[in-house]
């Protein structure tokens, strides 16, 4: 007979899915998201972090974000993650590199406060939007700040940062390498 496992799988449902897409119109409330899946019986919810939905200007504060956990924790969910909103500073333009650290800061300060063991960043540039031979330019730059961003998650004491990197040049190679290769 086989060993049951130590750990119960959680199911987790990305807040994202109701801000995006079809619903890029007219956004599902946070709040309502969280009470379906809490009402589904799901586990956890991975929290996004673009407008309208959860935002650090949203929950500027420790008291805000407290009381978004204990709304969370009274309906037991969890969080998985939390997708931050960089696009106000797209990384791999070199003179956006201050005002992004800048922003990963109050990121990883919103991940410590909701306890959230993962920050999810990704480049924000869509396929395409960097010409081929910008592209080991950009690809070293972003490498560069995503090591140093990611020093600056593990010093706050976020339990991860997660790099979700999408590409943005029309090489198939592009930018898809995980940082630490590079």
């Amino acid at each position: 007979m086989a060993k049951p496992p130590a750990h119960r799988m959680k199911i987790s449902f990305g807040s994202w899915a109701f801000s995006f897409g079809p619903y890029a119109d007219q956004p599902i409330p946070f709040e309502a998201t969280v009470e379906r899946l809490s009402a589904a019986g799901y586990d956890g919810i991975e929290i996004c972090g673009f407008p309208p939905q959860v935002t650090v200007d949203r929950y500027p504060t420790g008291a805000s974000r407290r009381e978004l956990l204990r709304f969370l924790q009274d309906r037991h969910l969890g969080i998985s993650g939390y997708a931050a909103d960089f696009t106000s500073v797209n990384p791999l333009a070199p003179q956006n590199r201050q005002p992004y650290v800048e922003l990963f800061r109050r990121n990883v300060e919103m991940c410590v406060d909701l306890v959230s063991p993962a920050l999810r960043v990704d480049t924000i540039a869509a396929p395409g939007s960097i010409d081929d031979q910008e592209y080991d330019t950009c690809f070293n730059r972003l490498a560069d700040l995503w090591r140093e961003c990611a020093q600056i998650a593990q010093d706050g004491h976020a339990a991860a940062c997660v790099a979700w990197v999408q590409q943005a040049s029309s090489r198939k190679t592009a930018l898809e390498r995980p940082v630490a290769d590079r």
